[in-house]
């Protein structure tokens, strides 16, 4: 088998980074240049495109939530 490395070369443009986190090797920066312009009506459509696209996910069985621990009053 051949092994087969080459560097990344791809350049990402940065915006207004509103956080900026490393998990692992995985450098995280998180920018708001999508939704730092846009008026309320914008703002709305992108909720509800989130909402759709969170029913379908629930609905076609891929959201699994998470177990919640129970308090105990010991």
């Amino acid at each position: 088998m051949f092994t087969i490395e080459r560097e990344i070369l791809a350049k990402i443009p940065i915006g207004n980074i509103v956080e900026d986190f490393k998990v692992g090797n995985t450098h995280i920066m998180i920018c708001d240049d999508d939704c730092r312009d846009k008026g309320p009506e914008d703002k709305a459509k992108a909720i509800k495109r989130m909402e759709v696209i969170a029913a379908n996910a629930i609905a076609a069985g891929k959201y699994k939530p998470k177990q919640r621990l129970e308090a105990t009053n010991e």
